[in-house]
């Protein structure tokens, strides 16, 4: 690869590190920026401040250690034109009841807990009786196996019984039981919860399905 080459491909890969950076929530001063992403690559910070740079040519090395960081393959940041034309925080979400698939971006720092790149993200809608109709919404949340040790009260929930899927939020523990509370009827529901180290992913329902990260009001019926 000659100079040119290594030239115009080092500030295509910089340009397009630097648009990952800023959609997930990077520092956004030179500094803290390569201190956060020298820790991410585990390199050092001058190595960092030249990979952003776009005047240092990368090697292959350095385009795989930064397409396994943020899941991309090589041609994001090298072709002429990314492939992808939406940011790349951008998640496809299922439907719980077998609708039509969604796509889901939540603000930087708005999860409660960390939500991994191969974890499930599911959607389910529900309408909750009000003065003037039905407010109807749409809750997306991390399909995932949840033992006692991950339950944090106050917390709300996605609990799957034979009636289906609805939103719960936990309050207490009575011995071997997870107790959750419904968020538009009083009602309470006990379930037997395994340790953290077995989460019983296929235990009789109801089960705890996963954590809600956030709802989006869709309309009032």
């Amino acid at each position: 690869m000659n100079t040119t080459a290594d030239s115009l491909y080092a500030e295509r890969a910089a340009r397009r590190l630097k648009k990952l950076l800023d959609e997930q929530g990077f520092p956004l001063d030179t500094l803290g920026r390569s201190v956060a992403l020298s820790r991410l690559l585990l390199m050092s910070e001058a190595t960092a401040i030249q990979v952003m740079s776009g005047k240092v040519p990368w090697d292959w090395d350095m385009v795989q250690k930064v397409c396994k960081s943020f899941d991309k393959q090589p041609g994001y940041l090298l072709d002429d034109v990314p492939a992808e034309g939406m940011p790349s925080d951008v998640r496809i979400v299922t439907s719980v009841a077998g609708g039509e698939a969604i796509v889901w971006r939540m603000p930087t720092g708005f999860y409660g807990t960390p939500v991994t790149k191969s974890s499930e993200l599911r959607y389910l809608v529900d309408s909750t009786p009000s003065a003037d109709g039905a407010a109807i919404s749409l809750h997306v949340f991390e399909q995932r196996a949840i033992g006692r040790g991950d339950l944090t009260i106050g917390t709300i929930y996605v609990v799957e019984s034979e009636e289906g899927y609805s939103l719960m939020t936990f309050t207490s523990v009575k011995g071997q039981l997870a107790c959750f509370s419904s968020r538009s009827e009083a009602s309470e529901v006990l379930i037997a919860m395994s340790s953290n180290d077995e989460p019983g992913e296929y235990a009789s329902l109801p089960r705890v399905a996963g954590q809600l990260l956030g709802s989006i009001g869709l309309a009032q019926g």
